[in-house]
């Protein structure tokens, strides 16, 4: 049956493996996104269209350790209340999941879970293997909606499932320890008298300790593995947002990073009146160095370039590649005590000599795999624009020092273009 334009689709989420996904992409009306980790599949939960079907999530049961997917599966259910979970594996992983079918099922077989009858549901499920709950402790430990919120809006997640952890606990004092650095056995700790310690492992890893009176130490185990998957999210989130905001080759923030960051920028600057400065720049004549020296030693240039930039400007000011060597620099002191602010400086002046002197150091600077022709043959030319004198929002800053940059370009390169107010 065709599907119109018009028809609502059901969203799939696959978390596991390419070929399931690939089963269910022939199947009309279905939508199917592959979720590379448990992180993204919340992720993709949380911006779905709540005009479109419920959708539907396809677990890999392979991916996830038996004991860590009841604690996924009601992270998914708190994202979004109207997921179907289905479990895709062998029938001994099932737990916690609303049915199962095998990983290698026929097409019809895959239709039903897709689009289920009433009659369909009770076989997809062995009825001599059904789905084991968690057990009782563990569902104590389903409170998550905190760090569900913290998660989906990219803060730190420490703080709420901490908070958590010691509201459970209270009038007893709990605490985390994480593992010190150097400890030749991290799976053992000290304890004082009338004080217990549990560790929190995650596939192999010791994490930390949470640490508490000894009278409760049974009580302390579920919360140990609880705090063991956040701890993991919390380090995978970090690692993805990471891979996902940065540039590979340079370290550098990338465009992603940067059209984010300068709107979140200018709207802070309009509330208290700060001045932000953004600046345009990339390297004269770049395709010549990789045409003459090779692209080992472009890429050398370009990770050079932003650790020289990195020297001149202050903690609070981003760096952003935003195209081969293209970046952009967003000068931003909200704080007039700022580390490198210096508050009887006007702002824009001391911007452009952050620039120059930052051009200096291009033009000086020895380039080693560009052999004799090192010193003094690089060049930048740049262009500026301040908030508020020449723009009131990101895209008219933007479209300004792309102007300036050009204007370097035409007057003969290695320049910096700033319009008013004169310097």
């Amino acid at each position: 049956m065709a599907v119109r334009a018009t028809d609502p689709v059901l969203t799939i989420i696959v978390l596991g493996r390419a070929s399931i996904g690939a089963r269910l992409s022939d199947e009309p009306g279905v939508r199917v996104v592959r979720a590379s980790s448990p992180f993204d599949a919340l992720g993709e939960l949380g911006f779905l269209d709540p005009a479109h079907p419920s959708p539907l999530l396809v677990i890999d049961l392979a991916e996830l350790a038996p004991e860590e997917i009841p604690a996924f599966v009601a992270a998914a259910k708190r994202v979004e209340p109207g997921v179907r979970i289905i479990g895709a594996g062998e029938p001994a992983r099932i737990t916690a999941v609303e049915s199962w079918i095998a990983a290698d099922a026929g097409a019809a077989d895959w239709s039903r879970v897709i689009h289920p009858k009433a009659a369909d549901r009770p076989h997809l499920v062995p009825e001599d293997e059904p789905p084991s709950p968690a057990p009782a402790t563990d569902e104590s430990w389903a409170d998550d909606d905190a760090a569900l919120t913290a998660l989906l809006a990219g803060r730190d997640l420490l703080g709420p499932i901490l908070a958590r952890v010691r509201r459970a606990f209270t009038p007893h004092e709990v605490r985390l320890q994480p593992v010190i650095e150097g400890n030749s056995d991290p799976t053992t700790r000290a304890n004082t008298p009338g004080e217990t310690s549990v560790v929190i492992q995650h596939r192999g890893r010791t994490l930390g300790w949470l640490i508490g009176p000894a009278s409760i130490r049974e009580q302390l185990l579920p919360a140990a593995r609880w705090l063991a998957l956040w701890l993991a999210v919390q380090e995978q989130h970090a690692t993805l947002r990471t891979a996902a905001l940065t540039d590979a080759l340079t370290g550098a923030w990338n465009r992603r990073y940067f059209d984010r960051f300068i709107d979140s920028v200018l709207s802070r600057a309009k509330r208290k009146r700060n001045d932000v400065t953004l600046l345009l720049f990339d390297i004269d004549d770049f395709k010549s160095y990789n045409d003459r020296f090779g692209h080992s030693a472009g890429d050398g240039i370009l990770r050079e370039v932003v650790r020289l930039l990195g020297s001149v400007i202050r903690p609070t000011d981003r760096v952003c590649r935003i195209g081969g060597d293209e970046f952009a620099v967003v000068f931003d002191a909200p704080d007039p005590g700022a580390p490198g602010r210096d508050p009887a400086s006007r702002h824009p002046a001391l911007i452009v000599e952050i620039a120059r002197r930052f051009q200096k150091q291009i033009q000086a600077h020895h380039f080693p795999k560009l052999g004799e022709a090192a010193a003094g043959s690089l060049g930048i030319s740049a262009g500026l624009a301040t908030f508020p004198w020449d723009a009131s929002d990101a895209r008219g800053l933007v479209e300004i020092a792309d102007r300036h940059l050009l204007e370097s370009k035409r007057q003969g390169k290695n320049r910096l273009t700033l319009g008013p107010p004169s310097i």
